[in-house]
């Protein structure tokens, strides 16, 4: 029985050992292949992750170069506002000193024809301060010497021209009449829309009474008393008698 073993025995292992070789050299073969793959896969992960890099960092400089840019451009606009605004502030200062110190009275109402600003010169003639008049109509000086037909031509003009000039009587607070010679202008903003009228106007009482007086003493002897023949008057002189 032992013969008999070793004989089929035998032929086994001698057949088994080859293959036994064999399937470990593919092992060792797969492992290398699996080995070579990692490698390049590795490597080309990193070049990969390089390139990715690069496009990061261009990005980020290209990202950088246009924030710069936009930057540059706000703070440029920014500058260019501030110095706008500088001249506007130094315009608006220049404009409020002139028209505090004006010695024309001004006076400033909106679009319905309510006050909302006059000047010192305006309560130095009229007797009104300012707060007395703010909101209300500039009615409130008429003197009552003007008819209707009057103020028609006056608003007349300001519609067709923009603009209305003239001699015209007032009333003082006190209840004093005093003529004054007065120009009145529309406003408008860029749409052609009458925002506000401003009047500018001079108290000339005293203008008049002293051309009365010239006038008496050309036409009144100065020992009688008689008045005298008048002399020719020159074309375009303006009568203030």
């Amino acid at each position: 029985m032992e013969e008999t073993g070793t004989s089929v025995d035998a032929p086994y292992f001698e057949y088994a050992g080859p293959l036994l070789s064999s399937f470990m050299h593919s092992i060792e073969q797969l492992r290398r292949l699996h080995t070579i793959a990692r490698n390049e896969t590795n490597g080309k992960l990193g070049n990969l992750e390089a390139s990715a890099d690069v496009h990061l960092l261009m990005i980020f400089v290209v990202t950088l170069l246009v924030g710069t840019l936009i930057v540059s451009r706000a703070l440029r606009d920014i500058r260019r506002l501030l110095e706008a605004q500088g001249k506007t502030e130094s315009i608006l200062r220049q404009s409020a000193t002139v028209f505090e110190n004006a010695s024309e009275g001004v006076l400033i109402t909106d679009s319905d024809a309510k006050i909302i600003a006059v000047n010192k010169a305006f309560t130095k003639i009229t007797g009104y301060p300012e707060n007395e008049v703010l909101g209300r109509d500039p009615s409130i000086l008429k003197s009552g010497l003007h008819d209707s037909e009057f103020y028609g031509a006056m608003w007349s003009s300001l519609q067709r021209d923009g603009e209305w000039r003239g001699e015209i009587s007032d009333r003082r607070k006190n209840g004093e009449i005093f003529p004054q010679w007065q120009t009145i202008s529309a406003v408008h903003d860029d749409n052609g829309r009458l925002t506000h009228h401003v009047s500018v106007f001079s108290d000339i009482s005293q203008l008049k009474e002293s051309a009365k007086k010239l006038h008496d003493l050309a036409h009144h002897d100065a020992q009688t008393g008689q008045r005298t023949g008048e002399p020719a008057q020159c074309p375009g002189t303006l009568r203030l008698y």
